[in-house]
């Protein structure tokens, strides 16, 4: 049978308890030394002992029962620890909770472009698969390597990629200043290989562009939109504000 365990009240009345009977042990040592010696000690050193030795006592006492206060107080959990990607140059910087996997590459080939990509808990691939679908895709990339449209008229070249013809739905888009460019958020459902509510954030400097897409896999799990929400506060673009 499992024992109870005691109620901290309990736990300092045994303390005191034990701390008086050793209190009694050691008046008792003394009486025992002065009837072993011929010559008692007077009153007033008899008093001085006796007050020296209650004093010691309930210091003891007080210390001890501090301690047991101090073991017993409840830690308040830290908030989850989070990783983080500096902004480098053509980069995005970004934070992520540690339970996720976040990994980024750049490519040189045509133009400068950099992507990441991150998911809760570990990536997962198979042979002969699409591969896992990705949480959050994030990317750079030029201007101008987009359609003419995007670099006359980015809000209505947005429009024009988030159209019905290529599956999108209950779109709405919001542009927004922001430091050093121009923000859009872009929200609606998606239908295709994946099909669900997404969000899209898209960042305009003077050259560069970043996309960052969160795709709500699971809308009966709040989870990972937490998650996203932080990553999002998180957005780093000084990067490529030049």
């Amino acid at each position: 049978m499992d024992s109870q365990p005691q109620h901290p009240n309990q736990r300092y009345g045994l303390i005191t308890g034990l701390l008086f009977c050793l209190l009694l042990v050691s008046i008792a040592d003394a009486a025992i030394l002065i009837a072993s010696k011929k010559t008692a000690p007077n009153t007033n050193t008899m008093a001085e002992a006796c007050t020296s030795q209650v004093q010691s006592a309930v210091l003891d006492a007080t210390r001890e029962i501090t301690r047991s206060c101090q073991s017993n107080q409840t830690e308040v959990p830290a908030f989850p620890t989070m990783g983080s990607m500096p902004a480098l140059d053509g980069q995005l910087g970004f934070e992520y909770p540690l339970g996720w996997s976040a990994a980024s590459t750049t490519s040189r080939t045509d133009s400068p472009m950099w992507d990441a990509s991150l998911v809760p808990g570990y990536f997962a691939y198979c042979d002969g698969c699409d591969g896992p679908i990705i949480d959050i895709l994030m990317h750079v990339g030029e201007i101008s390597s987009l359609e003419p449209l995007a670099t006359t008229d980015f809000n209505a070249y947005l429009a024009k990629l988030y159209s019905t013809e290529n599956g999108y739905s209950a779109v709405a888009i919001s542009p927004t200043k922001d430091v050093g460019g121009e923000r859009y958020t872009i929200t609606g459902m998606i239908d295709g290989m994946y099909s669900g509510p997404f969000e899209t954030i898209y960042f305009t400097g003077k050259t560069k562009y970043a996309s960052i897409t969160f795709l709500d896999k699971d809308e009966t799990n709040n989870d990972t939109n937490i998650d996203w929400e932080r990553i999002k506060d998180s957005l780093d673009f000084s990067g490529i504000q030049q």
